[in-house]
C-alpha cells in the first residue's frame, strides 16, 4: 500500500482540527440575507406609504384620482414586506439547520452561535407585525368609508 501523497502546498490538518470559517460563512449568509429582507421591507412600506401619500394629494387638490392606485400601491408594499418576513424566516431556518449539523468541536468557543438566528427571526415578526398593522389599517379605512376596497 503506498503513502498518500501530500499535494504541493497543501498541509494535511489533524483529525479534530476546527475550521471556524465555515460557521462564519454560514453567520455571514444569513446576516446578508437578513440585510436583504430589511431592504424588502423598507421598499414594501416606502411604496404602501407612497399610495397614502398619493390619497392626501387628492384630498388636497380636490382632484380626482383613481383609487385603484392606491389600493395598487398597498398591496404591491404588502407583498413586498410580506417577501421579507419570508426571506428572513428562511435565513432563520437555513442557519439553524446548519448550525445543527455541525459538531460541538466545529463551533468558535465563547461565542453566540444563535445571534444570527433571534437576528432574523426578530426581523421576521416585526415584518409581520408591520403587515398587519398595515391590514388593520386597510381594513379600518374600507369600514370607514375612506377607501375604496381592493380591485
Amino acid at each position: 500500500m503506498r503513502p498518500e501523497k501530500q499535494h504541493r502546498g497543501v498541509k494535511k490538518r489533524p483529525v479534530n482540527y476546527c475550521d471556524p470559517q465555515v460557521f462564519f460563512s454560514a453567520e455571514r449568509s444569513a446576516l446578508s440575507w437578513n440585510r436583504t429582507a430589511i431592504t424588502l421591507m423598507a421598499f414594501g412600506f416606502t411604496i404602501e406609504r407612497f399610495g397614502f401619500f398619493m390619497q392626501l394629494q387628492q384630498h388636497a387638490a380636490d382632484s380626482p384620482m383613481p383609487k385603484e392606485t392606491t389600493t395598487m400601491s398597498y398591496w404591491v408594499g404588502l407583498v413586498f414586506i410580506l417577501l421579507g418576513a419570508l426571506f428572513s424566516s428562511l435565513a432563520a431556518w437555513q442557519f439553524r439547520s446548519i448550525v445543527n449539523t455541525m459538531d460541538t468541536s466545529e463551533l468558535p468557543r465563547g461565542y453566540q452561535i444563535h445571534m444570527p438566528f433571534f437576528v432574523n427571526l426578530i426581523v421576521a415578526i416585526i415584518a409581520a407585525a408591520m403587515a398587519f398593522f398595515l391590514l388593520g389599517t386597510f381594513v379600518h379605512d374600507i369600514t370607514n368609508g375612506t377607501s375604496s376596497p381592493p380591485a
